[in-house]
């Protein structure tokens, strides 16, 4: 489940009013970064564990063995067709620095993201082929778009209830394992997921609980410049026989404060309308077209 709340964080600046006027368009932008922000950007604070603190040499298949078995069972986590997520997120980047949210996911990769941003609701959705967002503007209606092609990329690949390392094999995602590090003093497994659209994410596995703790995902914005939004899991409960993370925090730059995604409650297989994942419907709304929309996917 952990692929849904990297899309969901890492969209937040779309959302927000005024997001668009940062360099880019910042909701052009999957991960919320300026469009300059290049790989080298990115804090890396990792450093090889192999040597310091000897664990197991498992192999790729090993690990998300014990990794799914620690994410409460292979079974388990097929039953769960439905997930709704409640909750609010902590940010510096507006005036609102508590901002209250509820995300409704399912199968394969349905998502509905809908955030309070100052008693107006900002959203968006993705219905497993075509994505909108209603932004919230300040003294004007809603602004709706649909997802750039950039957006739909990401959004294809997000593997939104259970992530990219359950059933990997059946989503067309080849996992290796490239080595041993350190994260905040823990031991973990680095392993590199090759999604079936080309993209890369890094998942690290701590050592000892088995659990996804760091995962990292490239992506490419419409200057066509490779970057990477990184995300931390920890607070992990449990749910109905599953392990969950109940915080999440991003990465987004050098010196910038990560935002939190804080998790209070989590209700599985409810039965959502279809019209949950459908393009938004208000009664005043302003229809625009994203920045080089026509522009293809890279």
């Amino acid at each position: 489940m952990t692929r849904f709340l990297l899309l969901s964080v890492s969209v937040l600046a779309g959302l927000l009013p005024g997001a668009a006027v940062r360099a880019g368009a910042a909701d052009t932008l999957l991960p919320g970064l300026p469009a300059a922000m290049a790989p080298h950007d990115i804090p890396r604070a990792v450093d090889s564990a192999a040597s310091a603190h000897p664990v197991p040499n498992l192999t790729a298949a090993q690990i998300i063995d014990r990794n799914v078995a620690a994410r409460g069972g292979l079974e388990a986590w097929r039953k769960v067709q439905t997930m709704m997520l409640a909750g609010h997120i902590e940010t510096a980047r507006g005036s609102q620095t508590t901002l209250p949210f509820v995300l409704e996911i399912a199968r394969p990769n349905k998502t509905h993201f809908e955030i309070d941003v100052r008693n107006q609701r900002s959203v968006r959705v993705y219905d497993g082929r075509e994505g909108w967002k209603m932004r919230a503007v300040q003294s004007s209606p809603p602004e709706l778009q649909p997802f750039s092609p950039q957006e739909l990329r990401y959004a294809s690949d997000a593997q939104v209830v259970d992530g990219v390392l359950i059933d990997h094999e059946a989503k067309g995602i080849s996992v290796v394992a490239e080595g041993i590090d350190q994260l905040d003093g823990r031991v973990a497994y680095r392993l590199s997921a090759h999604l079936p659209s080309g993209a890369l994410e890094t998942v690290w596995v701590d050592a000892e609980t088995f659990l996804e703790v760091r995962s990292q995902r490239e992506f490419h914005n419409q200057a066509n410049l490779t970057g990477r939004t990184t995300m931390y899991y920890s607070d992990f409960r449990d749910v109905d026989g599953l392990k969950l993370p109940f915080l999440v925090e991003t990465a987004s730059g050098t010196g910038q404060t990560p935002d939190k995604l804080i998790i209070e409650k989590v209700s599985l297989n409810l039965p959502f309308d279809e019209r949950t994942f459908s393009r938004p419907h208000t009664s005043r709304v302003r229809e625009t077209r994203p920045q080089n929309a026509a522009a293809g996917a890279r």
